[in-house]
């Protein structure tokens, strides 16, 4: 995707409300700027007018105290004016925190657009161990979130489907690297990793799809599939 495709999709106003950061950004920056990313949603096209915001990483040099004051209100602006949430990443960082977040690179990595200076992304090298040990963690953590907020809910069936819809959106991420260590091939878009993982561990995909409908039994998918996919990454781990 350029960056004109990129624009195309999340409107002018949006448009509009990143050119102005990035000229901002470029101004300020400077000769620290190595480069400004959209990724997220709108990178892999699923953006939603009205409902997705668009995320921009921004790669510097260095990230002084008085850098991050400058950039504080055109990125305010951006944020409040048209949901561009960004992120402040330094180059020599990138390499030496695969670790902690192979699956937020890797994500990155398969969908970005470069709107300014060279992409830093494609190069990073990530490691299989570190994306099974992260993918566990990010589905133990969904699991245990889950309950929490299930309990919130206070048996409120709206609020239930709420619950579950949010919780199926946070879990493609690893669920699709789970799928890739299992050696799956799947897009990464959310309706094909859902319907593959519930083929995967024998959940009712339809059920998960149309929570509103039936939340109650949308709520005993989704934990089942959890339940299945957390042993199954789990065993990986010996393999």
């Amino acid at each position: 995707m350029t960056p004109e495709e990129l624009f195309d999709v999340v409107g002018p106003r949006v448009a509009e409300h990143v050119d102005m950061l990035r000229t901002a950004i470029v101004k300020t920056a400077n000769e620290d700027l190595v480069a400004l990313c959209a990724y997220g949603s709108a990178a892999r096209g699923e953006y939603r007018e009205g409902e997705s915001g668009l995320d921009l990483a921004i790669v510097l040099r260095m990230v002084p105290a008085p850098l991050l004051l400058e950039l504080g209100n055109p990125l305010h602006v951006a944020r409040n004016g048209a949901r561009v949430q960004s992120i402040l990443l330094v180059e020599r960082e990138l390499a030496r925190t695969t670790d902690v977040f192979p699956l937020f690179y890797a994500d990155i990595q398969r969908h970005h657009v470069t709107l300014w200076g060279k992409s830093p992304f494609g190069n990073l090298h990530i490691d299989r161990t570190h994306i099974r040990l992260r993918t566990e963690q990010e589905l133990r953590e969904l699991q245990m979130r889950l309950r929490r907020a299930v309990i919130d809910t206070l048996g409120t069936k709206r609020l239930l489907a709420g619950v579950i819809m949010r919780k199926v959106k946070q879990a493609r991420l690893p669920l699709h690297a789970l799928l890739e260590l299992r050696g799956l091939s799947c897009s990464d878009q959310l309706p094909a990793v859902l319907e593959r993982a519930c083929e995967l561990y024998g959940v009712g995909c339809s059920t998960l799809r149309h929570s509103n409908e039936a939340p109650d039994q949308a709520l005993g998918a989704l934990m089942q599939l959890f339940d299945r996919a957390i042993e199954d990454v789990d065993r990986l781990e010996t393999t």
